[in-house]
């Protein structure tokens, strides 16, 4: 996961960033599965590495966005600082991550079935389900299943709960440098949906943890929240190529239209 996303935020290629970017949220999947959250990665792969990528690389070649040129002067000038900053929030993280006790506990066999996770979107949840019920039939389906059939039980991965907060710690900041770096909108944007996929590892990992359904439940109304806003967002960049035909942030200095 982590070496896909270092591949995404450094490729000129747009279309070749997507790319990779799918590739790691299917790992990204593969880790919500063993961590006991198997709806909740069937939902990564249908919505992140289905849908919103799909929609991505939809607008990249609709727009026919070139490779984005390299910047004259030293790698270092443009590197150096950025590396510096993300190195020093990477190791302030990990400092505070394993000081903590709790850190070096490990994530007990927890696999919450989809009828549970269902009985809890549609029981305490339900308001918040209203709100993005469009996006929530496929799990809705899935609790009618799972009750005319009995739930397996499966087994989550046995790892220290300090490493899975590690591993989202290094995902979130190499989706701020890809934030930070890149100055097309379109790799911006990929920056973010890196970002709140590290949110929601940290989510699902405290639900593996203390055993509960919340936070498999924030990470669903996570990525309905994240489906609108990439929607509203890519939108916005059709509207900016038509007028300057051109994604990069820096040309956009005002909102006036």
């Amino acid at each position: 996961m982590l070496a896909a996303t270092l591949l995404c935020i450094t490729r000129r290629n747009p279309v070749h960033a997507v790319i990779y970017l799918v590739v790691g949220f299917f790992a990204l999947a593969l880790m919500f599965y063993l961590l006991g959250a198997p709806l909740v990665a069937a939902w990564e792969v249908i919505v992140y590495a289905g849908a919103i990528m799909v929609l991505f690389l939809f607008i990249i070649m609709m727009l026919g966005l070139a490779p984005q040129e390299t910047p004259e002067g030293p790698g270092w000038q443009r590197w150096g600082p950025l590396v510096l900053l993300s190195s020093s929030m990477m190791v302030c993280t990990l400092l505070l991550i394993f000081q903590d006790p709790m850190a070096s506990k490990e994530i007990g066999d927890f696999y919450l079935a989809p009828q549970a996770l269902g009985e809890a979107l549609f029981g305490r949840y339900a308001l918040a389900v209203e709100v993005v019920s469009f996006q929530l039939l496929f799990c809705h389906h899935r609790r009618v299943l799972a009750r005319s059939a009995p739930a397996e039980r499966g087994r989550s991965m046995m790892i220290p709960f300090g490493h899975a907060l590690a591993f989202a710690a290094a995902l979130f900041v190499l989706g701020l440098t890809c934030v930070l770096l890149r100055r097309q909108i379109i790799m911006i944007l990929i920056g973010v949906e890196i970002m709140l996929n590290a949110a929601s590892l940290v989510f699902i990992a405290a639900s593996a943890y203390w055993r509960q359904v919340d936070g498999q439940v924030f990470v669903i109304l996570l990525m309905a929240i994240t489906a609108a806003e990439v929607a509203v967002a890519l939108a916005m960049v059709v509207y900016l190529w038509r007028r300057k035909r051109t994604l990069v942030a820096d040309e956009f200095n005002g909102m006036r239209g």
